[in-house]
């Protein structure tokens, strides 16, 4: 179960997040969102 999780899951939230972040902050210089800071 865990083994599967990781593999299934993990990359999903890597993949959602990577993203989102390069592509906000080269485009607004405003702070990075919430869920970025700490």
């Amino acid at each position: 179960l865990i083994d599967n999780w990781s593999r299934r899951e993990q990359p999903l939230f890597i993949e959602r997040s990577l993203p989102a972040v390069i592509s906000t902050i080269p485009n607004n210089n405003e702070p990075p969102p919430d869920y970025y800071s700490d």
